[in-house]
């Protein structure tokens, strides 16, 4: 099976220089995250699926939010992650803050400088705050006040702040990624929270563990508790290859056009099904993680299976949504499975009228013989003139065989995917594995029914005779024997 609308970028033959470059730098980041995992795996237990997903959001530098009651590890987890930059790289700072009701401009943006006010300027110094921050955590964001949620939207979304207040010329932050925790869902109708909530992609729900997970919390005990040691040296990431993953994926991985009909029938899906709006900013920002999830998972073109991410990125205010739109994306990997049936009619319609052709010759298998005669006598009764019509007749069969190879095509790509998922999907866990009986059910079925419409586009290019095509397709194909012709 190849890969789904495009091409991989460890292939023997990259298409440029700078691709041979890119997918040996993936193979070794690709090794770097899984080293990452492993230490991280140390640290905390039973949080991979929440590790990778904001490893994802670093990568593709967009913001991420922990949702999730007090004392499961929220914190832990974005210390283990907001770590995970080289601080020996030059220019790298974290800033952590909880806020509240209370929390004033300056404990974020940095006190205002005594000097510049003397000369009647607005100046903030922001060194070691929020707008000199390579990472941020801010802990119970939606508790601040509405003037601070504000003043916090410019530097997520723009990656701007204003230092001397007249934002004439904004200076530019070195912002990649800042991960809010929250122990509840701000209200829907409180419009002070709304747009900062809008401007957090990856929304990732957290409980308390269960079952092995938990087992292995409690048997890290003994070894000192997770949150023990940090990243080992060779663990550790660099900003330039966070800004080289995102600069090459805009520029050089595809979205295919089924990926982005995916999108079209899900922004409908959730308006008209789920009361949901998907903005334009949110849709393109989605599109930025997918193209940087297929790059880090060395590809360059996006798949309908990372489409699976988006139940992280569009559920809005109602967790149970999750559930629903990771129903509605699998529903539309498995569409062509519950297909099979109306593409077998198909192919019965498209072998019925290819062998119009063959004045009579030829009747289908399985017709009754009041079919086979009626066959036979529309044959032999051809004339010349009706010559044309037959041409016309193929050329139509041939389009009609275009057309729904090319929707099976999509469908055996998408199986091929899904023979090894583990190599190919780096920031999913559990729904590959779920999904992929139910789709490889009728691979079998699927690519024997592909080949027998591959043969026929052959025979009617080689116009081959009705001898040729009864011996290619004995299950589908029957000449009349003399005994029939010497009746009718």
């Amino acid at each position: 099976g190849g890969e789904e609308g495009g091409e991989v970028l460890d292939v023997n033959q990259p298409s440029t220089a700078e691709d041979a470059s890119m997918a040996e730098f993936v193979r070794g980041l690709r090794a770097q995250l899984d080293s990452f995992e492993v230490a991280m795996g140390r640290r905390i237990c039973g949080r991979e699926r929440e590790i990778r997903l904001l490893l994802l959001s670093l990568f593709s530098q967009q913001h991420a939010l922990l949702l999730g009651p007090s004392g499961i590890g929220k914190s832990m987890l974005s210390d283990c992650v907001l770590d995970a930059l080289d601080p020996e790289g030059g220019d790298v700072y974290t800033f952590r803050r909880q806020l509240n009701r209370f929390t004033t401009p300056e404990e974020l943006f940095g006190p205002l400088s005594v000097r510049g006010l003397q000369r009647d300027v607005h100046l903030r110094l922001t060194e070691s705050y929020l707008p000199g921050a390579t990472l941020a955590f801010l802990d119970e964001a939606f508790k601040a006040s509405s003037s601070i949620l504000n003043s916090l939207l410019t530097i997520l979304n723009e990656r701007t702040f204003c230092e001397d207040g007249s934002c004439e010329l904004p200076s530019q932050v070195p912002l990649l990624m800042c991960v809010f925790s929250s122990n509840e869902i701000p209200p829907e109708n409180d419009t002070s929270v709304r747009a900062l909530f809008d401007r957090i992609l990856i929304r990732l729900p957290m409980k308390p563990l269960q079952g092995e997970e938990l087992v292995a919390m409690l048997g890290s005990m003994h070894r000192g508790g997770p949150g023990g040691e940090p990243s080992s040296p060779e663990a550790f990431l660099r900003r330039g290859d966070i800004l080289r993953i995102k600069e090459y994926s805009q520029e050089r991985v595809e979205v295919p056009e089924a990926v982005i009909d995916l999108l079209r029938k899900l922004r409908i899906h959730l308006r008209d099904a789920l009361d949901v709006t998907l903005s334009d900013r949110r849709l393109l920002q989605i599109v930025q993680v997918l193209r940087v999830c297929a790059c880090l998972n060395g590809r360059r073109s996006v798949n309908k299976i990372d489409c699976l991410l988006l139940q992280h990125m569009v559920w809005d205010h109602d967790v149970k949504n999750i559930p629903r739109v990771r129903k509605f994306v699998e529903n539309q990997l498995l569409e062509g499975c519950s297909s099979l049936g109306e593409w077998n009619k198909r192919r019965d319609k498209i072998f019925r009228d290819a062998i119009g052709v063959f004045d009579g010759d030829v009747y289908m298998r399985g017709d009754s013989m009041s079919a086979r005669y009626t066959a036979y006598r529309r044959g032999k009764m051809k004339t010349a003139g009706r010559a044309k019509a037959a041409g016309r007749a193929t050329d139509s069969v041939r389009g009609r065989i275009k057309t729904l190879t090319t929707e099976m095509e999509e469908l055996v790509c998408l199986q091929g995917e899904f023979r090894d998922p583990k190599c190919s999907h780096q920031f999913l866990l559990g729904e590959v594995s779920e999904l992929q009986p139910k789709l490889m059910k009728s691979a079998k079925a699927v690519r024997t029914l592909l080949e027998e419409l591959y043969l026929l586009e052959e025979c009617l290019d080689r116009e081959s005779p009705p001898e040729v095509m009864v011996e290619l397709f004995p299950d589908t194909l029957a000449m009349f024997s003399k005994t029939w012709r010497t009746a009718l």
